[in-house]
């Protein structure tokens, strides 16, 4: 019997994290993105390309997900400016 894949929505995979990440979490899951720039590699379908502080924006992108993997972040901050 075979496992079904989960389908798992990652925010950041652009990011560092997400690009070390990405690999293997194609190969364990139905990987789908949330990015506002877009991400090369998968599947246009799979790509949901809107800002993260715009909800309706990003409602479509959760539609059959069973896990979402937050990697998102503002890599212009700074730690000494922003906590």
């Amino acid at each position: 019997m075979t496992k079904r894949k989960l389908n798992v929505l990652v925010t950041g995979l652009n990011g560092v994290v997400g690009r070390a990440l990405r690999c293997t979490l194609q190969k364990r899951y139905n990987l789908s993105a949330l990015s506002r720039s877009g991400v090369n590699g998968l599947p246009k379908e799979r790509v949901h390309r809107a800002d993260i502080a715009d909800f309706g924006a990003i409602k479509p992108a959760f539609h059959n997900i069973n896990v979402v993997l937050n990697l998102a972040a503002d890599g212009g901050m700074s730690s000494a400016s922003g906590m």
